[in-house]
């Protein structure tokens, strides 16, 4: 008989009255033979003996593995998606960047990339001098204020001595703040209203030097000899000793949210004021004349020494940000890979045990919809015949207890040993675990009856089975149901961050966050 040749295989034999007879672990039919002594082997106490049902909870557990494996593709999937998309929004940063300063040099791109390049050094030095200390909330501030001062200034260099960073174009300059603007054009007309004066000329009387090229301190030259020329003119018709020379205009600044910064504890501006406000009545004049300048976005309207509550009390600069940004892609870079090599090796090592069951697929790849269901459905199939072989083995053993109680009361004489011969602790541990003590006294059949009912309730493979966790199933059930709930609920947040991520990219090509 096929099932008795099955069993025949797993036979141990115990010595009863001098004849061997078959135990409780094995199946035969077969009449009484003399053989000689033979140990009896003591096994886990669920009994391992039926290969159906050890087929049966490897193929649950392969079916249980397919999504664990879909959801490393789907990870790696939205890494390569997040890679290229802050890729894109730090090339769309760049080039915003870039244009920023192209009127000025003749390679910006050059130009942008050594400045990067220059805040990152400074930056991974003052990092590497963080990396041992245990950063509090106030030594977080302050390197964050370190991050300012870095950038504050490689920025005020570059607008200040923008030759020593790259060629510039002839005569280029950055354009100046509106403060600056109103504070050099005052400068300006109360020099040539005092000079007017004194040579009894129309107050109104200027030099012959358009307003973009006197607010261009790179065209100073320029300004020097229209103002001669105009003060010839005026010497011409009236003799006087004027030897003043008119204002150059300041040197340009970078965007003022790059260089000033608002304490939050001291609510000062940090780390120290533009030369165009340090001067209160010029602070009070800049506010009152210019409402819509820089100095006006900064504190309350009247009130210098108060910032306004829309001011930046933390602000990232465009250079933090492009470095913030090449950290960013590296790392995503990285986990891409890392995750992607574990995709791979994960259907790998699956294609083997497919292999190992019967299941041979060329090219195996899961995020292939088609072919994950084919193999979903081919294991299922075979979970299905392996628990119909299973139950038969299960109704042997039944028959075989039924007809000699003599190998169940052995059995249980054998497990009563082993547990008494466990150790102190072992013992306590046994006696905290209700579901082991249970399964342990029942009968090996009761035993892998409630394995079979494991796969079966879990019809879906929620949960991967052993022969321990079986009678926790259902707790184990809706762990996995709570556990699939909050994974969704984070997918459903990555999108929604992705999809925000995306449609901020036109502002970044237009510039227009910067």
């Amino acid at each position: 008989m096929k099932m008795h040749s099955h069993l025949s295989l797993l036979c141990a034999m115990v010595l009863v009255g001098g004849v061997a007879t078959p135990t409780w672990g094995a199946i035969s039919f077969s009449a009484p033979k003399k053989l000689k002594p033979q140990t009896v082997a003591i096994t886990h106490y669920l009994d391992a003996s039926n290969p159906d049902l050890r087929r049966a909870l490897e193929i649950h557990n392969l079916l249980n593995e397919m999504p664990d494996i879909i959801d490393v593709i789907h990870t790696s999937n939205d890494l390569e998606k997040q890679k290229d998309l802050i890729s894109k929004q730090m090339e769309a940063m760049t080039a915003c960047n870039v244009s920023k300063i192209g009127d000025v040099f003749k390679n910006p791109q050059k130009v942008w990339g050594k400045m990067v390049d220059t805040y990152e050094g400074k930056r991974q030095v003052s990092n590497k001098n963080n990396e041992s200390l245990v950063l509090t909330q106030s030594d977080r501030l302050n390197d964050s204020k370190a991050s300012m001062l870095i950038s504050r200034d490689i920025m005020l260099d570059v607008y200040k001595n923008p030759s020593k960073w790259g060629e510039t174009n002839s005569g280029a300059s950055f354009p100046l703040w509106q403060d600056q603007v109103v504070a050099y054009e005052k400068q300006w007309n109360d020099f040539y209203n005092r000079m007017n004066q004194a040579f009894g000329a129309p107050a109104s009387g200027r030099p012959n030097v358009d307003e973009k090229t006197r607010q261009n301190s790179q065209k100073y030259e320029t300004v020097l000899k229209a103002h001669k020329a105009y003060l010839q003119a005026l010497q011409g018709k009236k003799k006087v000793a004027f030897n003043d020379l008119p204002p150059k205009a300041p040197d340009p600044l970078p965007e003022w949210k790059e260089i000033v910064y608002v304490d939050p504890d001291t609510k000062q501006v940090y780390p120290q004021m533009p030369d165009v406000w340090k001067d209160p009545a010029m602070r009070k004049a800049l506010i009152e004349a210019n409402p819509n300048g820089e100095l006006a976005q900064v504190f309350e309207k009247g009130n210098t020494n108060v910032p306004t509550s829309s001011a930046t009390v933390v602000s990232t600069s465009r250079l933090e940000q492009e470095y913030n940004m090449r950290l960013a892609v590296d790392s995503l870079e990285k986990g891409f890979a890392s995750v992607d090599g574990t995709t791979n090796d994960m259907q790998k090592d699956f294609a083997q045990k497919l292999a190992a069951v019967g299941i041979h697929e060329e090219n195996l790849n899961l995020a292939n919809k088609g072919q994950y269901l084919k193999i979903q459905k081919k294991l299922k199939e075979e979970k299905k015949k392996a628990i119909a072989a299973a139950q038969r083995y299960i109704a042997l053993l039944e028959k075989q207890d039924s007809e000699h109680p003599e190998l169940v009361q052995k059995r249980q004489q054998l497990q009563s040993a082993k547990q008494s011969r466990l150790s102190e602790n072992a013992q306590q541990a046994l006696a905290q675990s209700d579901g082991i003590v249970q399964i342990s006294q029942m009968s090996p059949a009761m035993q892998q009856k409630f394995v079979i009912s494991a796969l079966e309730k879990d019809s879906d493979a929620l949960v991967r089975l052993t022969e321990t966790n079986a009678m926790n199933v259902d707790q184990l059930i809706r762990e996995r149901h709570a556990s699939n709930k909050l994974i969704k609920e984070s997918q459903k947040q990555m999108k929604t961050a992705y999809d925000s991520q995306v449609k901020v990219m036109p502002e970044l090509t237009k510039c227009s966050l910067f």
